[in-house]
C-alpha cells in the first residue's frame, strides 16, 4: 500500500507499508521533518535542508535563506539509531525554545541546546 500526502504548497511526500499503522507512522515522521514552508522568525519561504558532517556526527538543519535573517531549526536524532528525525524545540532544562524551536544566531552560542 502506497499514500501521497501534500504537506504544504512545495512538498508532497509519498510513503509505502504493509498496513496503515506503518503508512501513518511513516507520513507522521515525515511529516514532522518536510512539512515548513516558512521560517518562524521572519516568515521567508526560502528555506534549504543542510546536512551535514563533522567529526563523525550527522547534523541535519533547516537554514533561512533571507539574507536578513539566516534563522535555522535544528533536528535531533533518536538515540536508538533508526534513522528517524525531530525538531529541536526543548533547551536542555526542558523548557522550549522561542519561534518553535526556531534560532536566529546573534553572536552568541546557543547555550542549554539539546
Amino acid at each position: 500500500m502506497k499514500v501521497q500526502i501534500k504537506l504544504n504548497p512545495t512538498t508532497l511526500v509519498e510513503c509505502e507499508g504493509q498496513t496503515v499503522q506503518e503508512i501513518f507512522k511513516g507520513l507522521a515522521s515525515l511529516s514532522e521533518v518536510f512539512r515548513y514552508d516558512h521560517c518562524a522568525i521572519c516568515n521567508g519561504i526560502r528555506l534549504q535542508f543542510v546536512a551535514r558532517q563533522n567529526k563523525g556526527f550527522n547534523f541535519f538543519e533547516l537554514r533561512c535563506l533571507n539574507e536578513q535573517c539566516k534563522a535555522r531549526l535544528s533536528f535531533g536524532q533518536p538515540k536508538d539509531g533508526k534513522g528517524g528525525l525531530f525538531p529541536q524545540r526543548k533547551l536542555k532544562d526542558g523548557s522550549y525554545k522561542p519561534n518553535n524551536g526556531w534560532i536566529r544566531w546573534e553572536g552568541e552560542e546557543d547555550e542549554g541546546n539539546e
